[in-house]
């Protein structure tokens, strides 16, 4: 039934941008700057995961890549430190050369960037709510002609620990806040894609609209749900999906996406995911789930390049936990109680799980 998987991947990029037109126009004004040769502004893009906020970032740099001669970088930053980034940045920057910075010490690496700029640069910093302790926005703000676009799941805490010099850059007017989407928007987006990576009158309109229910407005469950349905009445010898798909495709979903976002944390996420899946159902409270930290921390980390973390940076992971739906817990600080959503989800990272769970 799926004739091209590629359509129901993240690098897909569609022609039309669905329900994100003013979203759209409201970036191409920050960005327009660039087309007359000049630093293009700053943006924010927040919402939860699953909106759309690195696709509405591809989407209009491609656009202004057809109007202007600029450079974007797209980086994701989760679990990467500053010097990480940097390298990043410049290894896919086409003005650097690429035997000079290899071997360069991090104290050099902003200073390389700054020499190889000649032309706007719009720096996509993806998955950056940890960016504001590493202090690189404010170091990126002072490199002429380079411009950011970061995007993050939690707008208030972002704004609220970036440098103050330069919150203005990204508050305000140059803030895109992205809600979920209707379910019309919802259930045009995945016709697009079904029309593309399915055979022909695979789905209905209805089915479409149930899926988009399901999955809340949010696309990337969506998507997945409607590759996932088409798997499972693939399975069942059908050429069309049928309601009875979608609540068995949007559970295969989930699982896959959170199999996905765990693969895409740091050790540290991976850690903190394990002792709180080591809870069982009842989870685990605040103060025990710190008090296990600290008593694995030596083993699960001898012999890797990270070192254990303090007990405000773990709450920022949890927090990331919860964005990507492995955990949840309540929004009160006292005596909170972690719970895994699908504890069947094992951390893939060797060692882990055992250290965690013993």
């Amino acid at each position: 039934m799926i004739t091209d998987p590629r359509v129901f991947t993240e690098r897909h990029l569609p022609q039309r941008l669905i329900g994100r037109n003013a979203d759209a126009r409201h970036l191409s004004r920050i960005l327009r700057p660039a087309v007359h040769d000049r630093r293009a502004g700053d943006a924010l893009i927040s919402g939860s995961s699953g909106v759309g906020k690195t696709a509405l970032a591809r989407f209009v740099l491609r656009r202004l890549n057809y109007r202007a001669d600029v450079v974007d970088v797209h980086v994701q930053c989760l679990g990467s430190t500053r010097g990480d980034i940097l390298r990043e940045i410049l290894q896919e920057h086409p003005d650097v050369d690429q035997r000079i910075h290899r071997g360069t010490p991090n104290a050099n690496l902003l200073p390389l960037l700054d020499q190889a700029v000649s032309r706007p640069c719009i720096i996509v910093l993806d998955e950056g709510d940890d960016l504001p302790a590493t202090g690189l926005v404010r170091e990126l703000a002072g490199v002429t002609n380079v411009s950011v676009i970061a995007i993050c799941h939690d707008p208030d805490q972002w704004l609220a620990d970036v440098d103050t010099s330069v919150t203005d850059l990204f508050d305000g007017d140059q803030h895109l806040p992205l809600d979920t989407y209707s379910i019309d928007d919802l259930a045009e987006i995945l016709d697009q894609r079904a029309q593309l990576g399915l055979v022909y009158d695979a789905v209905d309109w209805a089915v479409l609209e149930e899926i988009a229910d399901f999955a809340a407005g949010k696309a990337r469950p969506a998507i997945q749900t409607l590759r996932c349905a088409a798997e499972i009445a693939g399975e069942a010898d059908r050429s069309q999906i049928r309601s009875v798909d979608v609540q068995p495709g949007y559970e295969r979903a989930m699982t896959y996406i959170r199999e996905r976002n765990l693969q895409s944390l740091s050790i540290h996420h991976h850690v903190l995911y394990e002792l709180v899946r080591s809870g069982g159902e009842d989870g685990i409270l605040s103060d025990d789930l710190h008090d296990r930290y600290d008593a694995v921390a030596e083993k699960v980390y001898q012999g890797r390049e990270q070192t254990p973390i303090g007990q405000r940076q773990r709450r920022t992971k949890l927090r990331k936990l919860r964005y990507y739906e492995l955990i949840d817990f309540p929004d009160r600080r006292s005596r909170r109680q972690y719970e895994a959503v699908d504890p069947s989800i094992e951390s893939p990272l060797e060692g882990i799980s055992i250290v965690c769970h013993t």
